[in-house]
């Protein structure tokens, strides 16, 4: 869910200079920070996977 919010709402929000409550108004502008992060995290639990991964030798 995070990364969906930083990638459509924040940058457009920010774009078209909409508040967002709770957040502070710069929120938009980590957002290619914040894909990085997550592209990393999602990387290395595959990577994980596949070194479990027996495959069934047929």
């Amino acid at each position: 869910m995070i990364p969906f919010g930083f990638v459509n709402y924040f940058p457009a929000a920010v774009l078209l200079e909409k508040e967002t409550p709770f957040f502070p108004e710069n929120i938009g502008y980590y957002s290619p920070l914040v894909g990085i992060v997550f592209f990393f995290i999602a990387y290395s639990i595959w990577m994980l996977g596949l070194k479990r991964y027996k495959s069934t030798g047929s």
